[in-house]
């Protein structure tokens, strides 16, 4: 076969990050490159063997497993005769090389095992398949959103298509992998990128090899030769200053902790998720610790740390103040108990499955997988002007204040008794031609025709579901007549038309939110609008700053008021 007829292998490319100085090697060993492997991989490969095709090249295999799976013993239950054995065999391998100082690991079966993860370059395979890709040839899309609630979603296209038409959002979308067509053809067919590379390459001459991944560390550090269409990716990027990450870290195990650790910093938003999709169908039970803890605790038979949610809480009461805690969270897993396997899986770091924004000063971060995002100048910009503009209306609301420990509906039966509007909450109208119901406001102000919305600050994704289902509310009440006839019996108010939708700017939706913070927040004036809208954490108003939008394109005027605390 010719080398312009040789086959082609998709192979997994990691990028390998400098070992810590004071690291020592591991002993014995085995070859070169035995720092790059994991603490435990060391005993679980065959003897090194050098890769004849590729300078300063070296192969790792590592032994192979034969493990029995957990559903075998529940299909003895269920057998009256013996069954064969059954097993799973897991192979493993690693090529190793270095190009232009550069250590790359060539990736084979289940090798990924047998790297040390805290090596692996992050988001190696992103940007170099970012800088590669053909961005109207776009096939999948793994992200992260921050709205409602913080989601990671794979979505993929049947054929290949623009990027846009994925639905990431720009003001609120990481992009955590992407995959599409190459540009260049010598690329092969498809390109994936997330934290390694999936690429097709050619294996068997080693000259080709070494050029084909110069080329790839060359796209990887060129942003330049990137799409327009997909440059918007960019808008919010990971932070490569180490000083300041360390900032933030800081500040959020101040916060974490409890602690005024003396920052400027101000965390906005808290929250715990597995850092990657799992499979839902067998994943069980949550524990965030560390391995021998998860594993005493089965053999206890008791497992009382595994929960159906990520106790985020409980993990930090249980921190002794032994060195710091962000390093042990980076030490510590998050752990699934799958209907399927015995043993607890780990998923992540404690750390990557935390989820935080904090802001000071006109900037905005955020933690999400593990590592700190910033929020571009000109997206923070934008969303600040759009939200002080003219289109957002910035009120003070003849509303009560809110009295501790009043929950939201106790808080809107006072505040209908004092105000006269319409008592709403938990009422729903239906919609025409369909099952579903749908919460049309806390209060209605009859008299001003205002749909007001009440919500207790919390995180983003609270305060974003708030906004977002005043714009649902706000569409059908526009669009669907049997919401508005259910909608004009709920308020006992004839002078209302069912059967005409609603002239433009007639009525009004109206959020408000609640500071239950004694002495923590407090409502500036109403001409203050960046101090009003600074009281909300940045990715809600990323939110605000859409539902606006689409209420104003709808015909309605929108209005924002906060309520304080008796």
């Amino acid at each position: 076969m010719s080398q312009s007829e040789s086959k082609k292998y998709h192979l997994t490319i990691a990028l390998m990050g400098e070992p810590s100085p004071s690291a020592s090697t591991p002993s014995p060993t085995l070859g070169k490159y035995d720092e790059y492997l994991a603490e435990d991989a060391l005993q679980e490969v065959e003897p090194v063997i050098p890769v004849n095709v590729l300078p300063q090249s070296e192969l790792y295999v590592g032994k192979q497993r034969k493990t029995e799976p957990a559903w075998v013993a529940a299909l003895r239950e269920l057998m009256l005769v013996d069954i064969p054995s059954l097993q799973n065999a897991s192979n493993r391998s690693v090529v190793f090389t270095t190009i232009e100082g550069h250590v790359i690991a060539l990736i084979f079966g289940y090798g990924r095992s047998l790297l040390n993860g805290r090596l692996i370059v992050r988001d190696f395979g992103k940007r170099t398949a970012l800088n590669i890709l053909n961005g109207d040839d776009i096939r999948s899309i793994t992200s992260f959103s921050i709205a409602d609630a913080i989601l990671l979603s794979q979505t993929q296209a049947s054929e290949s298509t623009n990027s846009a038409e994925f639905g990431v959002d720009e003001s609120s979308g990481i992009v955590k992998q992407i995959t599409g067509t190459p540009v260049d053809a010598d690329y092969g067919d498809l390109v994936s990128g997330g934290d390694v590379l999936a690429i097709d390459i050619n294996l068997s001459h080693g000259d080709e090899l070494a050029e084909k991944l110069r080329a790839l560390l060359r796209a990887y550090k060129n942003n330049d030769q990137r799409q327009e269409s997909l440059k918007w990716i960019s808008r919010i990027s990971e932070t490569k200053d180490a000083a300041l990450k360390d900032s933030l870290n800081d500040a959020l195990q101040a916060f974490l902790l409890g602690e005024d650790g003396g920052s400027q910093w101000k965390v906005t938003s808290l929250s715990s998720m597995p850092s990657k999709i799992i499979d839902w169908e067998s994943a069980g039970l949550f524990y965030l610790g560390s391995e021998a803890r998860a594993e005493k605790t089965l053999d206890d038979n008791s497992r009382p740390q595994f929960k159906p949610y990520i106790d985020l809480k409980e993990y930090i009461e249980s921190y002794r103040g032994k060195g710091k805690l962000i390093d042990k969270m980076k030490r510590d897993r998050l752990f699934v108990l799958s209907t399927t396997e015995d043993n607890p899986i780990a998923i992540c770091s404690a750390y990557r499955s935390l989820v935080c924004e904090m802001e000071m000063d006109g900037s905005a971060y955020v933690l999400v997988d593990g590592r700190w995002f910033e929020v571009a100048a000109s997206l923070y910009k934008e969303i600040e002007g759009y939200l002080t503009g003219g289109s957002l209306e910035h009120v003070d609301l003849n509303l009560p204040e809110w009295e501790s420990p009043d929950a939201e509906g106790i808080y809107n039966e006072k505040a209908a008794e004092v105000t006269g509007y319409a008592h709403l909450d938990k009422s729903r109208s239906g919609i025409e031609f369909g099952p579903k119901q749908i919460e049309v406001c806390d209060l209605f102000d009859i008299s001003d025709k205002r749909f007001i919305h009440v919500k207790k600050k919390g995180s983003s994704g609270e305060l974003s579901h708030l906004f977002s289902q005043g714009t649902v509310a706000a569409e059908c009440y526009q669009d669907d007549r049997e919401f508005r006839r259910q909608f004009v019996q709920l308020i006992d108010n004839p002078s209302f038309a069912e059967d005409s939708r609603p002239r433009h700017e007639e009525f009004c939706v109206t959020y408000a939110i609640i500071l239950t913070d004694r002495g923590g927040d407090s409502i500036p004036p109403v001409d203050n609008r960046l101090g009003r809208i600074n009281l909300i954490p940045f990715f809600s108003r990323v939110n605000l700053m859409q539902r606006t939008r689409e209420l104003r394109r709808m015909g309605y005027r929108v209005q924002l008021g906060f309520i304080g605390r008796a």
